[in-house]
């Protein structure tokens, strides 16, 4: 076992992807992390990667609990592949007293019930102060996406009070060449924000701390001010509440239908059969295909899923069989088989042959980046959504944007505290720092999307937009 001497300790079962993400965030930010893992080969690995404590052994072993001298100030992550480890494993935590405890979870009745004994409550009394249900979080990042036809990417915060949303400018879009602040004569942009723009090419200011470090041809992100002129192919996170987005997306993609009506499913797991279920009860006027490549696994999904999904017998390959059934321009195909590379396939031959929007379900991380390459709609990595929320549900400040592929761009949450620096600021007579951008203000329960003479009160909850190189100025002058 490594040693590490710090104050903040985390302790984290389970060295796979998802375990080693959330360790090498929280590593950068000063925690002291303990990663704890059966596989040597695995624990070894991750060490490579941060100043990490590890340990040996299984995670539901009640020794290793008494080794690690747990206390109240420590949190534990359990996010092992398996969830009754996990959860059995914030049980025993929880007779050590440790202070803050979260579980992964992917079984579809691991979770939350509203409305019955199974709450929060319950939970708790199980030792899980915090319980994640990975397909549940899928299940609502596409349910936004659906909910924003065009858009690749959403976020939402503040309760659903504000989103950002990402949208990819397609060619023919007519603000192609336009520059950002032309937009301000845009009645549609006339409550929304430009966040941020990842795109190809670099400023032309080489000594921006935003771009010296990229790569010509690469995708990178930027915090853009208003001489920016839109490029096709840029990918635009546009922040604002939900109404202000409504017919947005054909400024940015000319060639989006006017609506979507059915939706195709490429299943056989258990995600695939809960996503199933869950749209057709959320979308009940869509059409919501589940395609199963086996008679057994089709009889079994048709038995146990809502009577209105409609279950097909149907290869994964096979287009033909699916466009008779009327996959089209007005479909969403979603790749969420287990096998990733059906998801990729699937959902490359449905834009080809179809024209069907589609969504690709991956769990490496680096398909995520290879959407933009693919001309793919859009990406949805459960394993990095889970990340994300686990890291926020640990600090309450910091919403990193994994989930929309910008690995140099946060969305940070910070408070006006009475008396500092900010308290009082109109925003055009303060220089925010560079590479950042206040999105929004949330105030009295009220949202506030700010403008040039909007004035920053004390105890105002703002959120910002920030290219990685501005965060630590961002923090600076919250906190003074």
């Amino acid at each position: 076992m490594k040693k590490k001497s710090a104050t903040r300790r985390v302790i984290i079962l389970g060295a796979g992807q998802i375990g080693t993400h959330i360790m090498q965030s929280l590593s950068t930010e000063g925690y002291n992390v303990v990663l704890v893992d059966a596989e040597e080969n695995a624990i070894q690995e991750a060490s490579r990667l941060a100043d990490i404590s590890t340990f040996v052994g299984n995670a539901t072993d009640p020794r290793i609990f008494f080794d690690l001298n747990l206390t109240n100030t420590d949190m534990l992550l359990a996010v092992t592949d398996s969830d009754e480890t996990n959860l059995l494993a914030c049980n025993m935590a929880n007779s050590y007293g440790v202070g803050k405890k979260i579980a992964r979870v992917r079984k579809p009745y691991y979770k939350y019930y509203a409305g019955t004994p199974i709450g929060e409550s319950f939970w708790k009394n199980q030792g899980v102060d915090i319980l994640f249900n990975q397909s549940e979080i899928a299940a609502r990042e596409i349910e936004r996406l659906l909910e924003n036809p065009g858009a690749m990417d959403t976020i939402s915060i503040a309760d659903g009070n504000l989103q950002v949303l990402a949208y990819r400018v397609k060619a023919g879009s007519l603000l192609i060449g336009r520059r950002l602040v032309g937009l301000r004569d845009v009645q549609r942009f006339e409550n929304l924000i430009v966040a941020a723009i990842t795109t190809t090419t670099p400023e032309k200011n080489k000594d921006s701390a935003a771009t010296r470090k990229n790569d010509h041809g690469k995708e990178h992100t930027i915090i853009p001010r208003g001489d920016y002129k839109i490029r096709e192919n840029d990918l635009m996170f546009i922040s604002g509440q939900k109404h202000a987005f409504d017919g947005l997306a054909p400024l940015f993609d000319p060639g989006l239908p006017p609506v979507f009506r059915k939706v195709f499913i490429l299943g056989g797991n258990i995600l695939s059969h809960y996503l199933a279920d869950h749209l057709q009860k959320r979308f009940p006027k869509l059409t919501i295909y589940l395609i199963e490549n086996t008679r057994k696994s089709a009889y079994t999904a048709k038995e146990k899923l809502h009577s209105k999904v409609k279950v097909l017998n149907v290869d994964v390959h096979d287009l033909a069989a699916l466009m008779e059934e009327g996959l089209d321009s007005t479909s969403v195909y979603i790749g969420a088989a287990t096998n990733e590379d059906d998801n990729m396939i699937g959902c490359l031959m449905a834009k080809e042959e179809a024209n069907a929007r589609t969504i690709a379900i991956v769990q490496n991380p680096t398909f995520v980046h290879l959407i933009p390459y693919l001309e793919l709609d859009a990406a949805v990595s459960p394993k990095l959504l889970l990340v994300d929320d686990v890291l926020k549900a640990l600090h309450n400040e910091t919403y990193n944007i994994l989930s929309a592929r910008v690995h140099d761009a946060e969305l940070l949450e910070l408070n006006v505290n009475p008396g500092s620096i900010l308290d009082g600021q109109i925003l055009s007579e303060f220089r925010f720092p560079d590479n950042a951008i206040i999105v929004s203000i949330f105030r009295d329960g009220e949202v506030i999307i700010p403008k040039g003479a909007t004035q920053l009160q004390a105890n105002d909850h703002v959120a910002v937009f920030a290219h990685k190189s501005a965060i630590d100025s961002v923090r600076f002058y919250f906190e003074k």
